[in-house]
């Protein structure tokens, strides 16, 4: 009888050596262990959903559209995952996500074009924003859900 791999959590040098731990059922790395960081160097700023550099920067949403209020609620799979109040009806989250974007990081929301995603939950845009990476990040949070 053969057993699954268990989530043991590597230290020291089984670390280095051996890589990310996994959870021996699927891709996902398993939360507290220690991870290989050469990945995420090459991810961008510092944040999964969020790429780019001042002047110009692509964030990835997962929007839930219907929610009772608008509002982040931490990160989904490598995106920032969005409840938005606003319904899934022609375009109205979409617009609501635009709004919510403009209103929270103080831009026109013509600096804002969702440029993939339109009929999805997975969205993509992209952001005319001078701001960093720390203060996009810190304004999308603002009042997050903990």
């Amino acid at each position: 009888m053969s057993r699954a791999p268990s989530a043991r959590r590597r230290t020291g040098a089984q670390a280095a050596v051996q890589g990310p731990v996994r959870d021996g059922h699927s891709d996902r790395l398993v939360p507290g262990a220690e991870h290989d960081d050469r990945a995420a160097a090459t991810d961008g700023p510092g944040e999964p959903w969020l790429k780019g550099e001042p002047g110009r920067w692509w964030i990835r949403l997962a929007v839930q559209p219907g929610a009772t209020h608008t509002r982040v609620v931490g990160l989904f799979d490598g995106c920032l995952k969005l409840q938005i109040k606003a319904p899934p009806i022609e375009g109205r989250a979409n617009e609501a996500v635009i709004a919510w974007l403009a209103e929270r990081l103080s831009l026109p929301r013509g600096s804002i074009r969702l440029t993939s995603g339109e009929h999805s939950r997975r969205k993509r845009l992209e952001l005319d924003s001078p701001l960093s990476s720390e203060a996009l990040s810190a304004r999308l949070h603002q009042g997050a859900r903990p």
